[in-house]
């Protein structure tokens, strides 16, 4: 028998040991999102599943690290945790983009990262209270809005940032949060008037809020819109010129890395291609798509060979547009 797995595993180009490999074993991922929100919800969701897959079967347990809008995250697992297929990460969205700008933090370089797969292209937002100062895009431009944020690499900033620096809005980040859960509560507080993150963030957390019309959504961040607000614009839409084009675009790339769970340099690849095709074959269990269909869970899958090109193409972003990015976002006046 074991000569038979051998040979099958010499077809497949995987050595036999990797098929044992995590038999026994516990994957570690870590979260850079607070607890509550769908980044943490998402990976918990994953991993009832994932783990039927992967040969050996192992455990699979989430450690939330928040900080720095995915930032704290995406260093840790790239710098610090184990370099053997047991330590995985999974962070926000805009991270990625975060390192084309020459963010400032930064200790990971997405192109050496080994991505696994993509759970969801999610739909971003900006939305804001029905309580806040201004609840539409032209009244933000003339009256401030304080908004919840979690850190400089997270869509929170980022996106009400350039639209700052670009069409002239007053949007206030107030950072120090640790994920949406507790902007929410913020915003039920009178803290804060609005934030960014994913619709259906909203949807499935503050229905209430949704249903009573309690939060308006300014605009919308991707290449598709939410088919429940198809009259809320898309940031790219909001362009005037070229140049206010080429950034919005480069903000709107993000939705491939929505939830897309990611292993460090140096972990051999054998045992990242186990983890992908276990990752495949999850998004393909019709147990698990009836599951997230049940909970009105949305899956729109990437293979983590599709991401790995996502993220050089994203390394080979001319210089030119690199330089509206960063002025947009300040990030020469940080250094």
């Amino acid at each position: 028998m074991r000569l038979i797995v051998f040979l099958v595993a010499c077809v497949l180009g995987l050595p036999a040991a990797a098929e044992d490999f995590y038999k026994g074993k516990t994957i570690t991922v870590t979260v850079g999102a607070g607890a509550g929100g769908t980044y943490d919800r998402y990976m918990r969701m994953l991993a009832e599943f994932w783990p039927r897959h992967i040969p050996g079967e192992p455990s699979i347990v989430i450690n939330g690290r928040p900080g720095a809008g995915g930032v704290t995250a995406a260093n840790y697992v790239y710098n610090v945790a184990a370099k053997d297929g047991t330590q995985l990460g999974l962070t926000l969205n805009l991270v990625p983009l975060f390192q084309v700008a020459g963010g400032p933090g930064v200790k990971y370089d997405i192109g050496r990262l080994q991505w696994i797969g993509n759970m969801w292209d999610a739909v971003g937002i900006l939305a804001v209270s029905d309580r806040a100062p201004a609840t539409s895009i032209e009244a933000a431009k003339s009256t401030e809005v304080a908004l919840g944020c979690v850190g400089r690499g997270s869509e929170t900033f980022i996106v009400p940032q350039v639209m700052n620096a670009l069409l002239g809005t007053k949007f206030k980040c107030v950072m120090g949060y640790t994920g949406i859960t507790d902007i929410d509560l913020a915003i039920e507080r009178g803290e804060a008037f609005g934030r960014g993150g994913s619709w259906y963030s909203f949807l499935e957390a503050r229905p209430d809020w949704v249903r009573d019309k309690k939060i308006i959504p300014l605009v919308q961040i991707g290449d598709k819109k939410d088919p429940t607000i198809p009259d809320v614009p898309l940031l790219v839409e909001l362009a005037r010129n070229p140049q206010e084009r080429t950034v919005f675009d480069l903000v709107s790339s993000s939705a491939p890395f929505s939830r897309a769970p990611f292993a460090p340099p140096g972990v051999p690849k054998d045992r990242i291609e186990i983890l992908r095709r276990a990752f495949d074959k999850t998004m393909a269990d019709p147990e698990f798509l009836a599951t997230m269909k049940k909970r009105n869970v949305e899956i729109s899958p990437n293979t983590g060979e599709e991401l790995q090109k996502i993220a050089m193409d994203l390394l080979k972003t001319p210089p030119d547009q690199v330089a509206l990015l960063k002025a947009a976002l300040e990030i020469d006046k940080d250094k």
